[in-house]
Parts: structure tokens; sequence; C-alpha cells
């Protein structure tokens, strides 16, 4: 089984390829670009470092948010476009959840940078179940409650997506829609 992994739903993008359980190639890119000028050029580079073609491709993840709105738009339209064009199906997987996954460390709080003084946050226990669902709160709100942000798993979320999507089934390319959780500007306390 060859799963590759896509993640832009922050500033650092990522791609990376598994293989039964082996991650066998991952890419970061945080050139100051954006995603839309710097993700296929990734996926191609990956497939060539790993001397791995498009048709050998069973499936496609995708952190499908929440996070950066662009980004996630970006994000979900290459993996709907790809495995459109490989006949294959995608694996949508939460941005969160993927970061509770990187972390291994029993109970985590998930947290992205959403802007204006407010982050996307859920907590999951060590097994991976939701103990707070995603939310967007105020910055202030979660230094209260002591959680803690982790830049370099977020970095590289695409090599923990494409071991997640592994053992799951995916769904046709056309129900992938993305994950938002921001609230309308009017309706944010900030």
């Amino acid at each position: 089984m060859l799963t590759l992994a896509l993640d832009t739903s922050a500033n650092t993008a990522s791609v990376a390829l598994a293989r039964d359980g082996i991650i066998i190639g991952n890419i970061r890119l945080n050139a100051g670009l954006t995603h839309s000028q710097t993700l296929l050029p990734a996926v191609d580079s990956l497939l060539t470092l790993t001397g791995v073609s498009r048709k050998q491709i069973d499936k496609i993840a995708v952190c499908i948010g929440p996070g950066s709105f662009t980004g996630l738009r970006i994000g979900v339209a290459a993996a709907k476009g790809l495995a459109m064009a490989l006949g294959v199906k995608v694996v949508p997987l939460s941005t969160l959840k993927t970061i509770a996954a990187s972390s291994k460390n029993g109970k985590t709080y998930s947290c992205i940078e959403a802007r204006r003084g407010t982050v996307y946050n859920a907590v999951y226990d060590e097994n991976l179940n939701e103990i707070t669902p995603p939310r967007q709160i105020l910055l202030s709100e979660i230094e209260s409650e002591n959680i803690v942000f982790d830049t370099d798993i977020i970095a590289g979320l695409a090599a923990t997506a494409a071991l997640m999507a592994e053992p799951l089934d995916g769904i046709p390319s056309e129900e992938v829609t993305p994950f938002y959780l921001r609230k309308a500007l009017e309706q944010t306390d900030v």
C-alpha cells in the first residue's frame, strides 16, 4: 500500500509518502511562497526522489482543517485533482487530530494559529478519542488552560497523515471538502 499525503493547513506545507507503515519520503516547505506555487512541484520532487511513479499511488491523504482558509482550499483541491487523475480515493483527516497523533504524549491539546489572537483547538485522549471538539478560541483562554503549540509537529503533518491513512478506506474525491472553523469576523470578540 502506497499513500501520498498532503498538508497545507499552516504556513509550512508538507508532502509525504508511506509504504506499508514506513515513511519513505517527506518534504517540508516554508520557502515564503504560496502553497499553490510549491505543493505540486514538491509532490513531483518527492516522487522522483523516492523512485515512485504516480501510477503506484494507492490513495491520497489530506489534512482538511481547520487551518488557513486558502491553504486548506489548495491542499484539498490538489488532493482531489490528483485522486481523480489517478483513479484513487482520498482519506480526509482532521488537522487537529493529526497533530494529536504526532505528539504521542497521552492527552493532547492540539492547537493551530487562527490569527486575530485566536487559535483552533481540540483535546484528544491517548487513543485519539475527542475530549473537546474543534473550536476557535482566544489565545488568552488557551494560556489559561495550559495548552501548548508544537510547531515542529505542525511542520511535518503529512508524514503522520500518511501513516494514519494507511489502514483507512478513502472516499471518492468529489466528497472531500475542507473543514472550516473560523467564526465570522463580526462574531469574534477580538
